[in-house]
C-alpha cells in the first residue's frame, strides 16, 4: 500500500478484494486510518465497487461506519465513503 500510493486499478479483481479486505480490517481496528481512507477514496473514485465480492464491501461498510462514529474530518471522510459504497453497489 505505501510503495505504490492509492492505485486498486493496478490490482488484478482478486488482489483488489484481498487488499480490501485488509483495509477493512486496519479501520475497524483503527491502524492507519488516513492512508486506508484515501484507499477507499480511490477505489470510490475510480469506480471499482461493483468489482468487490459482497462480504469485502459488507466489512468495508461496517469498518468505514466504526471510523464514521468519530467526531473529526476522518469520520466525515468514512461516513461519506460510505455512503459511496453502499450507492455503488445497489447500482
Amino acid at each position: 500500500m505505501e510503495a505504490t500510493g492509492p492505485r486498486p486499478e493496478l490490482l488484478s479483481v482478486s488482489v483488489r478484494n484481498r487488499t480490501f479486505d485488509g483495509i477493512a480490517t486496519l479501520l475497524s481496528r483503527g491502524h492507519h486510518l488516513e492512508r486506508s481512507l484515501v484507499w477507499v477514496l480511490a477505489l470510490v473514485r475510480g469506480r471499482m465497487v461493483p468489482d468487490l465480492v459482497s462480504h469485502t464491501a459488507h466489512s468495508l461498510c461496517e469498518s468505514l461506519s466504526k471510523v464514521a462514529a468519530e467526531p473529526s474530518k476522518r469520520g466525515l471522510l468514512a461516513a461519506m465513503l460510505e455512503e459511496s459504497l453502499k450507492r455503488g453497489r445497489a447500482v
